[in-house]
């Protein structure tokens, strides 16, 4: 029996260059990671209203929510960071409103790197706004060259979701933020930390299938810990 091929909705970027029209955004290694776990892509842009966030939930068996720009002072509550790239608001508000319902949908997802911190904030949580302004003299989290040159150690905490997925106490992983998860919010676990302390993945506990990670692993699904991340995202939105 052919196994059935869940579809995994992908939320996109959004830019407005002065001199082009307004695009959506996404770097294919998304939808590669996707697809080498089995799983079928739809990219869900910015725009639309509460019904067609309800569609989106209702057609996608589980949701990745990427990387991207910084969040918002109105978000955040707090006055913004001087070293700060706010995303469009096209897109926090699209990001906020289909992660909602997903969650009040219990449908399985995955946050990465601004997915993981908007995981964080929507669920009551806070975040580090500048790792190299609030926590100095730590490792490095990122650096202008591609996410996949600057890596670094992270320790899994053992008797987690994420433990079960990569199989390994100690995991090589890149990085490519300068913000990270301060306080985790209501019902998230910390799964992994980097040497200097910094959070590097949660779970939402008493749920189907919630993570979050600092990382990228959609640029390293050559690596077996890397891509079982997606294959278990996958086979929670098969379920």
């Amino acid at each position: 029996m052919t196994l059935r091929l869940p579809i995994i909705g992908i939320n996109t970027g959004f830019s407005r260059p002065e001199l082009e029209l307004p695009a959506v955004t996404l770097r294919y290694t998304y939808v590669n990671a996707t697809l080498r776990a089995g799983g079928v892509p739809l990219l869900l842009p910015p725009g639309g209203d509460a019904d067609i966030v309800e569609r989106m939930v209702d057609t996608c068996d589980g949701f990745i929510f990427t990387g991207g720009p910084d969040i918002s002072a109105e978000w955040l509550g707090e006055e913004l960071h001087t070293m700060a790239s706010v995303m469009p608001p096209e897109r926090e508000s699209m990001d906020r409103t289909l992660m909602d319902a997903v969650i009040a949908a219990r449908k399985p997802l995955m946050g990465i790197c601004l997915g993981c911190q908007e995981m964080n904030l929507l669920l009551g949580g806070t975040i580090i706004q500048d790792i190299y302004d609030e926590a100095p003299g730590g490792i490095q989290h990122t650096s202008k060259q591609a996410p996949f040159v600057t890596r670094h150690p992270a320790s899994i905490e053992p008797d987690t979701l994420l433990n079960t997925i990569v199989k390994c106490e100690t995991l090589e992983i890149n990085s490519a933020h300068h913000q990270s998860i301060r306080q985790p919010g209501a019902n998230i676990r910390v799964s992994a930390r980097a040497a200097d302390g910094i959070i590097e993945a949660v779970e939402m506990v008493d749920y189907p299938f919630g993570l979050g990670i600092q990382w990228h692993p959609e640029y390293l699904v050559d690596e077996a810990p890397h891509l079982a991340l997606f294959e278990a995202l996958v086979s929670a939105a098969r379920r």
